[in-house]
């Protein structure tokens, strides 16, 4: 069976044409493709892409194709109703998926259309009772009794749990000793967002151990595994590294985080937040207005167009790295290497790309309801660089390493979000740091 690639009644990209292709690969692997376009426009892409587009008549399809990816403008872009009532009665024969282009993220992203197909591409889907109860024509937050999951479809691989892990962990606990497990926890951008499978920081970390290992005799093997998770702050990476992975003692654990610890601290509760050290998202406290059937009874920031800070900068920063350092001493306490990351953010660059810029005009990150952490990001960094700076701790400080990229390097799709050229970059300053501990004899010394 076969997969159409329906290119648009519009001019497309030749990066994003390239993505939804790769996108294709890694969702649907092994599908052969095929181009198509309708009307003049099969020439058209044809003639920019240098590549055979079949002009296409919907109403008389080859009966080979069994699915169709769209490429839209936007998520009310009529061709998937054009689509549908042309297929006629195939249309509930054929699955149906959607490239939209109406944002700077989530562009290479193959979003289901229908139910049978978001159980297609995420076979896990009834792996657990959280998973059941969860809605089935969304992908995106629901409840988990420790934290909440987060799951999108899409980009690759996901396990039962939201996390983009293309294997069973379990594989790796009788590892043998040369082989090393290297787990990265954090937020979305962790996750790597925008970016399939093939692009994300950890699976370029995989690619670059993988050449250095067969490089050299003698020298370690690697696996890099990928617990990010949207939304994630220090305190839920806690609750992953005690869930997935303490039994797994991993090798080497990354912390690749700030963000998310500075932007809901900013704004938490001043008593859960300054007093006992717990940072949260914001939304988690509309969730409990609705188990409680308490709407009545306002949440933080209530009616603030813009949240407004609640908590110093000391409060917040003295929570993030209380966690942080029981995070590290958890990995330690087992035998394991931990590195504090920092995650970088748009305002870590020198100078912002053209398209960044444009991203910021656009869509004005700062008057958001998180948009006072928002802007107040570069100084909430740069104050926990300098008391990064005075550990006695393995530190990537990947926000300061991106002060030397400038506007001629497109590296962030968002205010955090990473392109895939930006996950290569950060992939490079992890390789280096973790390479250069292993050939010192710092780590894994016989």
């Amino acid at each position: 069976m076969s997969v159409l690639l329906l290119l648009p009644g519009f001019d497309l990209g030749a990066r994003d044409f390239r993505r939804c292709l790769a996108s294709l690969e890694v969702n649907l692997p092994g599908e052969p493709v095929i181009l198509g376009g309708l009307g003049s426009w099969s020439a058209r892409h044809a003639e920019a892409f240098g590549v055979a587009v079949a002009e296409i008549d919907l109403r008389r399809l080859d009966p080979a194709i069994t699915q169709i990816a769209l490429i839209a403008a936007n998520d009310q872009d009529p061709i998937v109703t054009v689509v549908t009532s042309s297929l006629g009665e195939r249309a509930g024969r054929t699955s149906l998926f959607r490239f939209s282009l109406a944002h700077p993220y989530f562009r290479a992203r193959l979003e289901p259309l229908s139910i049978p197909d978001y159980r297609k591409i995420y076979p896990a889907w009834e792996a657990h009772a959280f998973n059941r109860l969860s809605p089935t024509g969304t992908d995106f937050f629901y409840y988990f009794p420790y934290g909440y999951l987060f799951r999108e479809l899409g980009v690759g691989p996901l396990n039962e749990f939201g996390m983009r892990i293309a294997q069973d962990p379990s594989d790796l606990r009788d590892r043998a000793p040369d082989h090393k497990l290297v787990i990265l926890y954090g937020g979305s951008a962790a996750w790597s967002l925008d970016c399939l499978h093939t692009e994300m920081m950890t699976h370029r970390l995989e690619l670059r151990l993988r050449a250095w290992t067969e490089a050299q005799a003698g020298r370690p093997r690697f696996t890099v595994v990928n617990m990010g998770q949207h939304g994630n702050v220090v305190l839920n990476e806690i609750l992953n590294q005690i869930l997935f992975a303490d039994e797994l003692k991993p090798d080497i654990v990354i912390g690749h985080d700030g963000f998310n610890d500075m932007c809901y601290g900013v704004v938490n509760d001043t008593a859960l937040l300054s007093q006992h050290k717990i940072c949260y998202q914001n939304n988690l406290e509309g969730w409990s207005q609705l188990l409680h059937n308490s709407q009545n009874r306002p949440v933080t920031g209530e009616g603030e167009r813009v949240i407004n800070m609640r908590n110093s900068p000391q409060a917040v920063i003295n929570a993030y790295l209380f966690r942080k350092r029981q995070l590290a001493d958890l990995v330690t306490a087992k035998g394991g290497k931990f590195l504090w990351g920092l995650q970088p953010f748009m305002g870590s660059k020198g100078a912002l790309h053209p398209d960044e810029a444009a991203y910021h005009a656009s869509h004005r990150p700062y008057e958001t309801p998180l948009g006072n952490g928002f802007q107040n990001m570069k100084m909430l960094f740069d104050q926990i660089s300098e008391r990064m700076d005075r550990l006695d701790a393995d530190i990537v400080n990947v926000h300061r390493a991106f002060h030397a990229f400038g506007a001629d390097e497109y590296l962030f799709a968002d205010n955090v979000h990473l392109s895939p050229e930006g996950e290569e970059r950060i992939a490079g300053l992890y390789f280096d740091v973790i390479t250069s501990k292993v050939d010192s004899g710092a780590w894994f010394a016989a």
